[in-house]
């Protein structure tokens, strides 16, 4: 990650989800080492029996292994070149998702398979599409956090706090008139201009409109039942003199 700004030039940065580095080759992981419920948010299918098991909840899965180090490498980079552009004393406020343990698998994205996957069973998606599509999320914890700006060196920890929030607080601040429906409608919108792009390449375009309709009529019953958040971190920063 280059630097944004000239080094030793800010006094004070605010951020906003620091960006993630993609690099495929932190994602080369063998065939024959993934097991056969080796996809994250997307339930395994079987011809009697439909169940959901997370490769997050597997500690040991190598993509679990992957994303984890991923982070901290990413974290560290990013924490490196913001030291770089501050003065001494200057200080950073970051927000970004984070989550209880980095196994938590309360995703939306969760809504999202458990759909795909009622689709299979209704033999409207071919099941090797399924068995083939991997989408994996990756949040990192306080602890984590906290270790690798601990290890990294360049920043004082301040504070950090967590908030949580439901899935459609902001529809819900932006308007509280809006009843339940459309909220549900709002929300499945945004997730559907956010993931579209990548389930319809390996879906097909033509599902898009039935995947999402079916999103949006659970969503919010899923959120409620499950007691699923977004599960926020903010992280106040100074950098060492």
């Amino acid at each position: 990650m280059d630097k944004l700004w000239r080094s030793n030039s800010s006094i004070s940065s605010r951020t906003g989800c620091p960006p993630d580095i993609v690099n495929e080759e932190d994602h080369t992981v063998e065939d024959n080492e993934l097991p056969d419920f080796r996809k994250w948010n997307i339930p395994k299918v079987d011809t009697k029996t439909v169940y959901k098991t997370s490769w997050a909840e597997t500690t040991f899965h190598p993509i679990y292994k992957v994303e984890s180090s991923k982070i901290e490498r990413d974290f560290t980079l990013f924490l490196k070149s913001r030291a770089e552009e501050l003065v001494a004393g200057g200080c950073m406020v970051l927000t970004t998702m984070g989550s209880i343990k980095s196994d938590d698998p309360l995703s939306i994205w969760e809504v999202v398979g458990l759909k795909l996957n009622d689709m299979v069973l209704e033999g409207m998606i071919k099941e090797s599409k399924l068995d083939n599509f991997n989408l994996p999320y990756y949040a990192a914890t306080m602890e984590e956090v906290k270790k690798v700006i601990e290890a990294e060196g360049s920043f004082t920890l301040q504070k950090l706090e967590t908030f949580k929030v439901d899935w459609d607080t902001y529809i819900k601040k932006a308007n509280k008139g809006l009843d339940k429906q459309a909220r549900e409608a709002i929300l499945a919108s945004d997730i559907r201009a956010v993931g579209e792009p990548i389930l319809a390449n390996h879906f097909g375009e033509a599902s898009m409109e039935d995947l999402f309709r079916r999103f949006k009529e659970v969503v919010l019953d899923h959120m409620e039942k499950k007691k699923c958040v977004y599960f926020n971190l903010v992280i106040s920063l100074k950098k060492k003199g």
